[in-house]
C-alpha cells in the first residue's frame, strides 16, 4: 500500500532532486576532466554522454511543471508498483545514463584496461 504524497513533500522533492544530479555530474565532470588533462579522456567522453542521458528528463520535468505551472497544490496518490510503459524513452535513457557512468567509472579507476594501439603487437 502506498500513502498519499503531500503537495509540500513532492515539490520539495522536486526542488531537490535537480541540484543534486546536476552536482553529482558536475563533480563527475570535474574529476574526469583533470584525468583527461593528463591523456585519459575516455571516462571524460562516457560521463558527458551519460550526462545528457541522465539529465534530460529532469531539467524537461522541471520546466514543464514547476516553472511553467508553479507547485503543485493537491495531494498525490503514485501507483502501488512503478509503471515503466508510461515512459519507455526515460527509463531507457535513464538507465543508459546508469550503466554508462559505472562503465566510465570503472574505466577511470582503471578496473576495466581499454586496449591502445601500444598493447598490440605486430
Amino acid at each position: 500500500m502506498v500513502a498519499a504524497l503531500s503537495p509540500f513533500a513532492y515539490n520539495l522533492s522536486h526542488l531537490i532532486q535537480v541540484p543534486i544530479i546536476l552536482a553529482m555530474q558536475a563533480y563527475l565532470l570535474h574529476k574526469y576532466h583533470g584525468m583527461a588533462q593528463t591523456g585519459d579522456k575516455l571516462p571524460l567522453m562516457l560521463q558527458c554522454i551519460a550526462a545528457v542521458l541522465m539529465l534530460w528528463f529532469p531539467l524537461k520535468d522541471f520546466l514543464d511543471t514547476e516553472l511553467t505551472k508553479g507547485f503543485l497544490k493537491e495531494e498525490i496518490h503514485p501507483p502501488g508498483w512503478p509503471n515503466f510503459s508510461e515512459r519507455p524513452v526515460v527509463a531507457i535513457t535513464n538507465g543508459a545514463g546508469m550503466a554508462i557512468t559505472i562503465v566510465a567509472s570503472l574505466v577511470a579507476a582503471k578496473v576495466v584496461k581499454i586496449p591502445t594501439q601500444n598493447d598490440q603487437t605486430v
